[in-house]
């Protein structure tokens, strides 16, 4: 099980960022660093900041999980057809700007997922995107 919180609060130290709980932590949503820990304890997953301000999460140098560096936290995933029309009827969760056609969804705070949805969606995600890599780019990866 992750560790959860509301609102990551940034504090600087030196040229790292340490993400930190805020006083008023409301449940079912990720921290940056639990959501960071999660997606890259999946094998051969990298991380990488792309357009200045987002987390972006890949397996065989394709993206399986987008997050926002700014708070409040928000993050994409891609999701199965019927997950996408299921996920985006509830409350917070819009399609991915951009990547709605490809089955993408935007977590948005005041969404109703659990802990343990978000991360069963993140791992699908992951084996969507796995899935769909060439031969070539599965060798390359190791995966």
């Amino acid at each position: 099980m992750l560790t959860f919180c509301f609102w990551p609060v940034f504090q600087k130290t030196g040229q790292k960022r340490t993400y930190l709980c805020a006083p008023s932590a409301k449940p079912f949503a990720m921290h940056l660093e639990a959501l960071r820990a999660y997606c890259l304890s999946f094998p051969k997953a990298t991380e990488d900041i792309k357009w200045d301000h987002d987390l972006c999460f890949s397996v065989g140098g394709k993206m399986f999980c987008v997050a926002s560096l700014e708070p409040p936290l928000s993050f994409s995933f891609k999701t199965t057809p019927d997950q996408f029309h299921e996920l985006t009827a509830m409350r917070g969760i819009t399609p991915a700007p951009y990547l709605a056609r490809y089955q993408w969804v935007l977590v948005q705070e005041g969404h109703t997922l659990t802990p343990q949805q978000q991360e069963e969606l993140i791992l699908t995600s992951y084996a969507l995107v796995k899935g769909k890599l060439s031969k070539k780019d599965r060798v390359a990866a190791g995966v």
